[in-house]
């Protein structure tokens, strides 16, 4: 394993080396590529502020005029100021351990920027590769020029390295660096799956074990008894029809010897003078006496099935507690 020293020198040596691996890259986009025509390339080994820093390689997409704006200033003047276009950026930075960080960072203007302020393409724990690795990571830079430029014309190539470098890669903003939201996506993913395999476990023992043999009997059984108890309630509303017929009978008939007569010496004289058939043939009370008393055993033989029923289930219940 190499050692931090020779780390940092293989770093040294491909910042030496970086302005001819970048421009060669860049003079192969033909002249008439809009990115070319519309964009200059800046290659800064040692970085761009003077070329002071040995620990950082920065290459980058020039700035360039978006529009004027209006401001007003002090005594009410007026001023134009330039809106500016900054170009997206690769930047190698070393660290104390002399791994280096490969960073990206978008296009944006003044007033439009994307959320993120970068994203962290990858930590080289070896500099001595990053000569081969370059050329991945100047196409990450191009396709993410292109589509954060309010000026580009993004491929669906580049849309697509974008997409995989906002969702794959580690993004920042504020100075904070978020996880990868495929993780997070499948973090949500995993514990979605795991609650719902929980559940249908649960449901599924659940169910195992309560159907078993002795719960299907006591379903029977249940199912015995509703059944007693419908027949019950159907022969109860017979018999009340029946009762509302008898007492729709006993006032018809009185009330037709009612409207018969004037007053109520008449009507007792009325009553007085039926002849025997005319009491057989309304309502006699022997005929009438046989229907109540028939009423009488049809609702001793309701209430006893109702109550046998009833005797089944508390058994079935009682049956059910003790098991």
């Amino acid at each position: 394993m190499s050692t931090r020293r020779e780390r940092a020198q293989a770093f040294k040596e491909f910042s030496g080396n970086s302005e001819s691996i970048f421009d060669s890259y860049w003079n192969i986009i033909p002249a008439s590529d809009s990115l070319r025509s519309e964009n200059r390339l800046n290659v800064c080994p040692k970085g761009a502020n003077g070329g002071l820093d040995d620990t950082l390689i920065e290459v980058f997409f020039g700035f360039k005029y978006h529009s004027w704006q209006k401001e007003m200033g002090d005594n009410f003047s007026v001023s134009n100021k330039a809106n500016m276009i900054y170009g997206a950026r690769l930047e190698y930075q070393l660290t104390d351990k002399s791994h280096v960080l490969c960073i990206l960072r978008p296009s944006k203007t003044d007033k439009l920027q994307p959320y993120e302020d970068g994203v962290l393409l990858e930590i080289v724990k070896d500099p001595s590769t990053l000569a081969s690795r370059s050329k991945k990571h100047w196409d990450f830079l191009v396709s993410y020029m292109r589509a954060t430029d309010v000026d580009g014309s993004p491929s669906v190539t580049d849309h697509l390295r974008t997409y995989w470098l906002r969702n794959t890669k580690r993004c920042f903003s504020d100075g904070k660096v978020a996880t990868r939201k495929v993780v997070d996506r499948i973090n949500t993913l995993m514990g979605w799956a795991f609650s719902v395999g929980l559940s249908g476990s649960l449901i599924f023992l659940i169910t195992v074990v309560l159907n078993d043999s002795t719960q299907n009997e006591v379903v029977l059984k249940l199912d015995n008894v509703s059944a007693s108890l419908s027949s019950i309630a159907s022969d109860q509303k017979l018999l009340t029809q029946e009762i509302k017929a008898l007492s729709t009978t006993l006032t018809s008939n009185q009330g037709r010897l009612i409207e018969k007569q004037e007053d109520t010496t008449v009507f007792l004289a009325g009553i007085y003078r039926l002849s025997e058939s005319n009491a057989t043939t309304d309502l006699s009370e022997m005929t009438f006496q046989k229907r109540i008393q028939k009423l009488e055993d049809k609702l001793t033989t309701i209430n006893t099935q109702t109550s046998a029923a009833l005797q089944e289930i508390r058994l079935v219940i009682k049956e059910k507690v003790d098991h």
